[in-house]
């Protein structure tokens, strides 16, 4: 049934394309305690995971953001969710886990005022502020009287140890198909040297061997198709070496640099010639 899918919507047979227009990745990236690997892969007909990396000499800071059903969450944080982070660190004095919640609430706020212009076109206010009675037949049958997802985040603290070699972040895409225990050891045992996109690839290949299809014949699928056999993937792998010389401060200089992935990787690759992989750096 897939396959039959795949021949109507995408590209058949397989091999009529070389490469996988799909996947994006960077090569190894310097961050303050080591190097790090991003890669990602779009299902959607519009990417909704986004990734960034922010480096500096004194600190790292990795954003994944899964947009839920929609990009426009994902691609407003991409822009405005480290601004924040940055912003809070130097009021405060530093980096903090209530530094992190008040850009949380920073960014949710200015999210929420940009989704308030739409108020003409959506149901956002009470039954009692509409004086068309056809705006409430198109509107939400229930007020909602709080968020269905809310925006504190759930923060952790954890100081880091000599054994701890790694860190994996990623978006439930890679999560779906690959364990902790199975990532962990893809990453102990293979080089660093595209180590994101390798995770990429075991995710996808374990998904479509659920489908019973060939990872080969995944490649030739078109974006929205694809969500059929997986969700979008964005991974960022950080190495923790002990052996670089680290800034003894806590706040994010102006010498960081930013790394993200493209915000639609089928847009970006169909607009690059023969060397669609590359960072983008804002």
């Amino acid at each position: 049934m897939l396959r039959a899918v795949a021949r109507c919507c995408g590209h058949w047979p397989p091999g009529a394309a070389a490469a996988d227009g799909m996947l994006w990745q960077t090569e190894l990236r310097p961050h303050a305690a080591g190097e790090f690997s991003m890669a990602a892969a779009q299902a959607n007909l519009a990417m909704e995971d986004q990734a960034q990396v922010l480096a500096s000499p004194a600190a790292t800071l990795v954003g994944v953001y899964d947009g839920h059903g929609g990009a426009d969450a994902s691609r407003f944080l991409r822009s405005r969710l480290f601004p924040h982070v940055q912003r809070f660190a130097r009021e405060q004095g530093g980096m903090s886990a209530e530094a992190i919640r008040s850009a949380f609430g920073a960014a949710e706020e200015e999210f929420h005022k940009q989704v308030s212009r739409s108020i003409g076109d959506f149901y956002l206010k009470k039954p009692e502020y509409s004086l068309d009675p056809l705006f409430r037949q198109v509107g939400a049958p229930i007020p909602l009287k709080r968020p269905a997802l809310s925006a504190e985040p759930s923060v952790q603290v954890r100081k880091l140890k000599p054994n701890d070699l790694f860190l994996i972040f990623a978006s439930d895409g890679l999560w779906e198909h690959l364990s902790d225990d199975d990532a962990v050891q893809i990453v102990f045992k293979n080089p660093r040297i595209g180590i994101a996109n390798r995770l990429v690839k075991a995710a996808l290949k374990e998904a479509t061997r659920k489908r019973e299809v060939r990872y080969r014949d995944l490649r030739t699928i078109d974006r929205g198709v694809r969500r059929h056999f997986h969700d979008d993937i964005s991974v960022v792998v950080v190495y923790l070496d002990r052996h670089r010389e680290r800034r003894h401060t806590r706040v994010i200089d102006s010498s960081s640099n930013c790394t993200s992935a493209p915000v639609d990787i089928y847009s970006s690759n169909t607009h690059q010639s023969a060397k669609p992989l590359h960072a983008y750096k804002s």
